[in-house]
Protein backbone atom coordinates (compact mmCIF):
# COMPACT_ATOMS: atom_id res chain seq x y z
CA UNK A 1 0.00 0.00 0.00
CA UNK A 2 1.42 3.27 -1.10
CA UNK A 3 0.90 6.77 0.74
CA UNK A 4 -1.96 8.03 -1.99
CA UNK A 5 -3.52 4.49 -1.05
CA UNK A 6 -2.64 5.09 2.87
CA UNK A 7 -4.25 8.88 2.87
CA UNK A 8 -7.37 7.23 0.92
CA UNK A 9 -7.91 4.79 3.82
CA UNK A 10 -7.57 7.61 6.59
CA UNK A 11 -10.48 9.90 4.29
CA UNK A 12 -12.97 6.57 4.25
CA UNK A 13 -12.29 5.85 7.63
CA UNK A 14 -11.47 9.01 9.65
CA UNK A 15 -13.80 8.02 12.08
CA UNK A 16 -11.77 5.05 13.85
CA UNK A 17 -8.59 7.43 14.51
CA UNK A 18 -10.72 10.11 15.77
CA UNK A 19 -12.61 7.50 17.82
CA UNK A 20 -9.15 6.72 19.35
CA UNK A 21 -7.83 9.85 19.69
CA UNK A 22 -11.25 10.71 21.67
CA UNK A 23 -10.54 7.39 24.02
CA UNK A 24 -7.39 8.24 24.64
CA UNK A 25 -7.80 11.27 25.66
CA UNK A 26 -10.70 10.45 27.85
CA UNK A 27 -8.37 7.75 29.45
CA UNK A 28 -5.89 10.40 30.45
CA UNK A 29 -8.61 13.12 31.52
CA UNK A 30 -9.70 10.13 33.90
CA UNK A 31 -6.18 9.18 35.42
CA UNK A 32 -5.23 12.65 35.98
CA UNK A 33 -8.87 13.57 37.46
CA UNK A 34 -8.36 10.61 39.89
CA UNK A 35 -4.68 10.56 40.45
CA UNK A 36 -3.70 12.51 44.19
CA UNK A 37 -2.53 15.70 44.34
CA UNK A 38 0.96 16.52 44.96
CA UNK A 39 3.42 19.55 45.72
CA UNK A 40 6.83 19.18 45.53
CA UNK A 41 9.61 21.81 47.55
CA UNK A 42 13.45 21.59 47.10
CA UNK A 43 15.99 23.22 49.00
CA UNK A 44 19.41 22.83 48.18
CA UNK A 45 22.57 21.96 50.62
CA UNK A 46 26.04 23.06 49.62
CA UNK A 47 29.44 20.95 50.48
CA UNK A 48 32.91 22.11 50.69
CA UNK A 49 36.05 21.22 52.53
CA UNK A 50 36.58 23.00 55.81
CA UNK A 51 39.75 25.74 55.66
CA UNK A 52 41.03 23.30 58.43
CA UNK A 53 40.96 20.72 56.23
CA UNK A 54 42.40 22.43 53.17
CA UNK A 55 45.44 23.21 54.89
CA UNK A 56 45.70 19.79 56.65
CA UNK A 57 49.12 18.43 55.87
CA UNK A 58 48.15 14.87 56.04
CA UNK A 59 44.41 14.74 54.24
CA UNK A 60 44.69 18.15 52.50
CA UNK A 61 45.09 17.16 48.97
CA UNK A 62 42.93 14.24 49.12
CA UNK A 63 40.00 16.01 50.95
CA UNK A 64 40.28 18.55 48.07
CA UNK A 65 40.56 16.49 45.29
CA UNK A 66 37.52 16.15 42.61
CA UNK A 67 37.38 11.90 42.94
CA UNK A 68 36.80 12.38 46.49
CA UNK A 69 34.60 14.88 47.55
CA UNK A 70 32.50 12.89 44.66
CA UNK A 71 32.25 10.07 46.24
CA UNK A 72 31.60 11.72 49.60
CA UNK A 73 29.02 13.40 48.29
CA UNK A 74 27.28 10.43 47.15
CA UNK A 75 27.36 8.63 50.56
CA UNK A 76 25.93 11.77 51.43
CA UNK A 77 23.01 11.18 49.39
CA UNK A 78 22.24 8.24 51.51
CA UNK A 79 22.09 10.01 54.74
CA UNK A 80 19.42 12.04 53.81
CA UNK A 81 16.89 8.84 54.36
CA UNK A 82 19.11 7.66 57.67
CA UNK A 83 16.78 7.69 60.98
CA UNK A 84 18.74 9.80 62.45
CA UNK A 85 18.01 12.17 60.05
CA UNK A 86 14.19 11.82 59.22
CA UNK A 87 13.65 11.48 62.85
CA UNK A 88 14.69 14.66 64.37
CA UNK A 89 13.85 16.85 60.73
CA UNK A 90 10.24 15.05 61.88
CA UNK A 91 10.72 16.95 64.98
CA UNK A 92 11.48 20.16 63.28
CA UNK A 93 8.95 20.05 60.93
CA UNK A 94 5.90 19.11 63.79
CA UNK A 95 4.54 16.06 61.89
CA UNK A 96 5.47 12.32 60.16
CA UNK A 97 8.22 12.25 57.22
CA UNK A 98 6.60 9.49 55.67
CA UNK A 99 9.87 6.86 53.67
CA UNK A 100 10.49 8.33 50.33
CA UNK A 101 8.72 11.47 50.70
CA UNK A 102 11.75 13.33 50.56
CA UNK A 103 14.64 12.88 47.63
CA UNK A 104 18.27 13.23 47.68
CA UNK A 105 20.04 14.21 44.83
CA UNK A 106 23.42 15.80 43.40
CA UNK A 107 23.50 18.32 40.37
CA UNK A 108 25.79 17.19 37.95
CA UNK A 109 29.18 18.89 38.23
CA UNK A 110 28.48 20.99 41.45
CA UNK A 111 29.19 19.80 45.55
CA UNK A 112 25.52 20.57 45.92
CA UNK A 113 22.70 18.35 47.60
CA UNK A 114 19.27 18.84 46.59
CA UNK A 115 16.67 17.55 48.76
CA UNK A 116 13.10 17.31 47.29
CA UNK A 117 9.58 17.02 49.62
CA UNK A 118 6.65 15.41 48.25
CA UNK A 119 3.40 16.36 49.96
CA UNK A 120 -0.16 16.72 49.49
CA UNK A 121 -0.15 20.29 50.88
CA UNK A 122 2.23 22.78 49.50
CA UNK A 123 3.39 24.22 53.14
CA UNK A 124 3.99 20.28 54.65
CA UNK A 125 6.33 20.29 51.38
CA UNK A 126 8.28 22.67 52.21
CA UNK A 127 8.88 22.51 56.08
CA UNK A 128 9.68 18.78 55.24
CA UNK A 129 12.50 19.78 52.82
CA UNK A 130 13.66 22.52 55.18
CA UNK A 131 13.06 19.86 58.39
CA UNK A 132 15.48 17.64 56.25
CA UNK A 133 17.99 19.99 54.77
CA UNK A 134 18.47 21.52 58.63
CA UNK A 135 19.05 17.95 59.92
CA UNK A 136 21.58 17.15 57.27
CA UNK A 137 23.57 19.67 57.31
CA UNK A 138 24.00 19.10 61.15
CA UNK A 139 24.41 15.25 60.70
CA UNK A 140 26.93 15.25 57.67
CA UNK A 141 30.05 17.34 59.77
CA UNK A 142 28.97 14.76 62.62
CA UNK A 143 29.48 11.88 60.75
CA UNK A 144 31.67 12.20 57.76
CA UNK A 145 35.77 12.18 57.94
CA UNK A 146 37.30 14.14 60.71
CA UNK A 147 41.24 15.77 60.71
CA UNK A 148 43.70 14.18 63.13
CA UNK A 149 42.19 16.96 65.39
CA UNK A 150 39.03 15.79 65.63
CA UNK A 151 37.37 19.18 64.09
CA UNK A 152 35.24 18.14 60.99
CA UNK A 153 36.62 18.29 57.25
CA UNK A 154 33.43 19.47 55.97
CA UNK A 155 31.27 22.69 56.14
CA UNK A 156 27.77 21.86 55.01
CA UNK A 157 25.41 25.20 54.23
CA UNK A 158 22.22 25.61 53.30
CA UNK A 159 22.30 27.88 50.10
CA UNK A 160 18.60 27.59 49.53
CA UNK A 161 15.74 27.47 51.38
CA UNK A 162 12.41 25.31 49.97
CA UNK A 163 9.86 27.63 49.32
CA UNK A 164 6.30 27.42 49.62
CA UNK A 165 5.21 25.67 45.67
CA UNK A 166 2.76 28.09 43.71
CA UNK A 167 1.56 24.84 41.54
CA UNK A 168 0.86 20.97 41.88
CA UNK A 169 3.70 18.95 40.54
CA UNK A 170 1.38 16.32 39.87
CA UNK A 171 -0.92 15.01 38.48
CA UNK A 172 0.63 16.92 35.59
CA UNK A 173 -2.73 17.60 33.08
CA UNK A 174 -0.88 19.21 29.95
CA UNK A 175 1.99 16.34 30.12
CA UNK A 176 -1.15 13.57 30.17
CA UNK A 177 -3.82 15.18 27.26
CA UNK A 178 -0.08 15.93 25.19
CA UNK A 179 0.69 11.52 26.12
CA UNK A 180 -2.77 10.58 25.48
CA UNK A 181 -3.22 12.87 22.16
CA UNK A 182 -0.25 10.98 20.70
CA UNK A 183 -0.79 7.72 21.63
CA UNK A 184 -4.10 7.78 20.18
CA UNK A 185 -3.03 9.47 16.66
CA UNK A 186 -0.25 6.61 16.89
CA UNK A 187 -3.24 4.07 17.85
CA UNK A 188 -5.31 5.01 15.33
CA UNK A 189 -2.66 5.09 12.03
CA UNK A 190 -1.47 1.91 13.27
CA UNK A 191 -4.73 0.61 13.18
CA UNK A 192 -5.59 2.13 9.80
CA UNK A 193 -2.39 1.21 8.50
CA UNK A 194 -3.37 -2.67 8.99
CA UNK A 195 -6.95 -2.56 7.39
CA UNK A 196 -5.50 -0.55 4.20
CA UNK A 197 -3.07 -3.71 4.10
CA UNK A 198 -5.94 -6.09 4.17
CA UNK A 199 -8.03 -4.02 1.70
CA UNK A 200 -4.81 -4.13 -0.47
CA UNK A 201 -4.53 -7.70 0.09
CA UNK A 202 -8.37 -8.35 -1.01
CA UNK A 203 -7.96 -6.08 -3.70
CA UNK A 204 -4.92 -8.09 -5.15
CA UNK A 205 -6.34 -11.57 -4.37
CA UNK A 206 -9.43 -10.39 -6.37
CA UNK A 207 -7.65 -8.91 -9.40
CA UNK A 208 -6.03 -12.11 -9.48
CA UNK A 209 -9.23 -14.45 -9.19
CA UNK A 210 -10.89 -12.55 -11.67
CA UNK A 211 -8.04 -12.82 -14.28
CA UNK A 212 -7.53 -16.14 -13.29
CA UNK A 213 -11.04 -16.58 -13.98
CA UNK A 214 -11.14 -14.73 -17.51
CA UNK A 215 -8.22 -16.61 -18.62
CA UNK A 216 -9.86 -19.77 -17.93
CA UNK A 217 -12.89 -18.51 -20.12
CA UNK A 218 -10.92 -17.66 -22.53
CA UNK A 219 -8.73 -20.92 -22.81
CA UNK A 220 -12.64 -23.04 -22.71
CA UNK A 221 -13.82 -20.45 -26.03
CA UNK A 222 -10.24 -21.09 -27.37
CA UNK A 223 -11.20 -24.66 -27.35
CA UNK A 224 -14.37 -24.90 -28.60
CA UNK A 225 -13.32 -23.25 -31.62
Amino acid sequence: MDSLQFLQTIKQRWYLLAGSVAATLILAVVLSATSPTNYQATSSLFVAVTAEGAQSPNQGNLLASSPFLDSQIQSFIQFASSPSVTDAAAKEAGAPIPAGSVTATASPGTYVINLTATAAKPLTAKLRANAVAKQLAKYIPSVATRLPNGTPAFAVTIVKPATVPSSASSPRWSMNLALGLLLGLAGGLALLLILGQLDSSNAASKTTERSSSESENASGTDGEG
